[in-house]
């Protein structure tokens, strides 16, 4: 499933978000690639992070190169990397060629819809809900106070949530003030049907589930529930985001070579700890060239990246603006 498209290049940064290249600055930390050269012919590479030492843009000839995964517009004389060789000029490529590819770009607006979905997800996955004659609060207790903090930030007023550090057990909570209401937390169990046709809900949903009780070891994403009613929720979510998936004993796993970090960016996790586990992983995603279409002179800004010297640019792989001689 392809996001919302940018008038001009995405790049992925080492948290997996997609950033305008136009607003990344050095020091920016961005996801890049690395061949395993004791692979031939490279058919293997690994993912990694790596520093933005310099931004420049230029005046050049440009071309868009078309596949079957997007399209990229960037410098003729741009680097890319085919499937099975080093790198090659963008405006080289013909058709049937294959470009590594790691994720389709999308920019994904973090709006209402969003924040209700992650505060309903993170209770649903960590969260417990309390009422009786006495007590009517709902709460959230975890280790990473990054959760704590943006379902206080996200829930809506009424919610009258309130951080506290647990010093004993060493957990970050964030808890209803006493006497509020817990209903519309309730719409967590289960989401109403307005709510799951929402694309948004369902990421910010998704993205509450996973930093609560999801996991990526850097080859699947899982979101362990054994509930049998939060488990129908992750099943629609992932359904309406066009993800396949398979049920386990322990929750559900995101099928597909190329779901494992698509969901990811889409759904925008905080908790950068796990999303990170990406890192010095292997990657074998590939898109087909269609055509190369010659787009005339225009400004193209590319980066310059250490220690990888690549970066990921719409999707596709990249080298940076030290261009070297065809391999």
């Amino acid at each position: 499933m392809s996001g919302p498209q940018s008038p001009e290049n995405l790049v992925l940064t080492a948290d997996l978000t997609w950033e305008p290249i136009s607003e990344l600055e050095v020091g920016d930390e961005v996801a890049s690639f690395e061949r395993l050269e004791d692979t031939e012919p490279f058919r293997q590479s690994k993912l990694r992070a790596s520093t933005i030492s310099s931004v420049s843009t230029q005046k050049t000839e440009a071309v868009r190169v078309h596949t079957d995964c997007g399209s990229v517009v960037v410098g003729a004389s741009q680097q890319l990397f085919p499937r099975h060789h080093g790198h090659r000029e963008a405006s080289r490529f013909k058709t049937g060629h294959g470009i590594r590819f790691v994720a389709q770009p999308g920019l994904y607006m973090e709006n209402q819809a969003y924040r209700f979905g992650y505060v309903h997800g993170a209770f649903a996955g960590d969260g417990c809900l309390f009422t009786n004659e006495t007590t009517n609060h709902g709460t959230i207790r975890c280790q990473d106070e990054v959760i704590v903090k943006t379902v206080h930030s996200y829930a809506p007023p009424e919610y009258g949530l309130k951080l506290k550090k647990k010093t004993t057990t060493d957990l970050f909570e964030v808890r209803t003030t006493k006497g509020a209401e817990v209903d519309e937390i309730r719409l967590s169990y289960p989401i109403d049907e307005s709510s799951i046709d929402n694309p948004d809900y369902c990421r910010g949903w998704l993205a509450g589930m996973f930093d609560t009780d999801g996991s990526f070891d850097g080859q699947t994403v899982r979101f362990c529930q054994k509930k049998l009613e939060q488990r129908e929720i992750l099943k629609q979510a992932l359904d309406m985001l066009g993800y396949d998936f398979a049920a386990e004993p322990e929750g559900i796993r995101v099928r597909g070579i190329g779901s494992r970090l698509q969901v990811l960016t889409e759904i925008r996790p905080q908790v950068h700890r796990k999303v990170r586990n990406y890192l010095d992983h292997s990657w074998r995603g590939t898109a087909k060239v269609h055509r190369v279409e010659s787009l005339g002179e225009r400004e193209v800004t590319s980066l310059a990246t250490d220690p990888a010297q690549t970066y990921i640019v719409d999707g596709f792989c990249a080298h940076d603006v030290r261009q070297l001689t065809l391999c």
